[in-house]
């Protein structure tokens, strides 16, 4: 009877002893959970200022957003509205300056005429020809005629230009950027966008094709598609990729470039063996620009260097042409500093070979942008200082820049080379919003 009184004594004891034990846990884990919901008051109370805060910030933004909207809105109707007073000048001036000259008269019964006026010759930034030019807003043309000007000069090679207003552009201006075109359509892009337009050269209308996925890329007509060659996306996601428009999406049907690039200047060179693209130039990773060249091949797919541009060239832009006497391709770069060069490329069954470079005579304005037309290097456009700005078309000749006339549009303007003898000008700075077609 005791020894089972004694082993109850002990399970008693140990009863107590797991329930002081148990409250002792109990408490403690009480104490922990105040802890916890103390801490996440306060990070309830920091979210709800952090929240509160980004609230009022939001709102601030917004409100600036809305005013710097309004403000651009009002500057592009003041610009617009510009425009229009300075076309209607123009016109007036254009209407002056063709109105026919009287005839002076003579005494009656006079034995002897009056004196003829002497006609001076035309010059080369004459805005109309014997007739008036069309004065409708929408359409006018313009005779660049050919002059004497130059005597020492082949004037069988100065092209002689028709230049026409078409259909105003879609958005407010367009400097810089990329061009290209293919038998129906000019493609353009423009600094800072990720928008293409397309024109359309027979019905002198504008479309908006799929945004590409980069900004300042280059364009370009790869059998048959168009394509979009680097650019990027943020400050430094600089891209490597060539993306194909497919109906309504870009996909990357080609192998990337060996040099990662945005703003670069690029042409096509058709072979038997395959289309090949050749890239110059643009600004790299580190924000600064390169010499870099680099050339894929059509037949094999792959990316080779060819030699490295003398010097790294700003917002270049490449036009390619054929020599009426070697019928050697001769590749011409310039860039926004008067610069340009040139080098000879040699096609053979298996690659593109490039020579060394040459130093061409600095360009006539800083600005401009190259294209070839009718085998001729052509540069249109430039600023020839801070504060006279032109538009004019030069071509190369006897290694000299000749002045062929003016466009109705801005300086740094975009330009697509068509396949019909035509240059498609558009845009340039100062919001100017003219599409000129020039054709030979």
């Amino acid at each position: 009877m005791e020894g089972k009184q004694a082993e109850a004594s002990n399970l008693w004891e140990q009863v107590e002893s797991l329930r002081k034990q148990g409250e002792d846990d109990l408490r403690m884990k009480d104490e922990e959970m105040a802890v916890v919901m103390e801490k996440n008051g306060k990070l309830h109370e920091q979210l709800q200022q952090m929240k509160t805060s980004t609230d009022c910030k939001t709102n601030y933004l917004e409100t600036k957003l809305t005013t710097s909207e309004n403000l651009v809105a009002e500057f592009q109707s003041m610009l617009l509205q510009k425009n229009k007073e300075l076309e209607e000048m123009a016109r007036i001036l254009d209407s002056r300056q063709c109105a026919p000259t009287p005839k002076p008269r003579t005494r009656f019964g006079s034995k002897h005429k009056a004196a003829q006026p002497q006609r001076l010759p035309p010059t080369v930034s004459e805005a109309c020809d014997k007739d008036c030019p069309s004065t409708t807003p929408t359409e006018s043309s313009n005779e660049i005629s050919r002059d004497a000007q130059y005597p020492s000069l082949e004037n069988d090679r100065k092209l002689k230009l028709h230049c026409t207003l078409k259909a105003s552009l879609p958005q407010f201006g367009m400097t810089r950027g990329s061009a290209t075109s293919d038998q129906n359509f000019a493609y353009f892009t423009q600094l800072g966008s990720r928008a293409v337009h397309r024109y359309s050269l027979s019905g002198d209308t504008w479309s908006l094709l799929p945004q590409c996925p980069y900004r300042n890329c280059g364009l370009a007509i790869v059998d048959g598609a168009l394509v979009a060659l680097g650019g990027r996306k943020a400050c430094s996601d600089y891209s490597n990729k060539l993306l194909t428009l497919r109906m309504t999406h870009w996909f990357e049907e080609l192998p990337p470039m060996t040099v990662a690039r945005d703003s670069p200047s690029l042409v096509v060179v058709e072979h038997g063996s395959g289309t090949n693209i050749l890239v110059a130039g643009g600004s790299v990773s580190d924000s600064r620009w390169t010499a870099s060249v680099e050339i894929l091949n059509g037949r094999t797919k792959r990316w080779c260097s060819l030699v490295d541009l003398p010097k790294p060239l700003a917002f270049p832009s490449a036009a390619l042409r054929q020599t009426t006497t070697s019928g050697t391709l001769l590749l011409s770069v310039v860039d926004a500093y008067r610069e340009c060069y040139a080098c000879s490329l040699y096609l053979s069954n298996e690659s593109v070979m490039a020579s060394g470079w040459s130093s061409l005579p600095k360009l006539p304005a800083s600005g401009s942008t190259a294209t070839v037309l009718r085998g001729e290097l052509v540069v249109v456009g430039g600023l020839k200082s801070s504060s006279s700005s032109v538009s004019c078309i030069h071509q190369l000749i006897d290694n000299q820049w000749v002045q062929l006339g003016t466009v109705s549009t801005g300086t740094e303007c975009l330009i697509a080379s068509t396949h019909c003898d035509q240059l498609v000008i558009v845009g340039g700075d100062g919001g100017c919003d003219n599409v000129c077609v020039c054709s030979v």
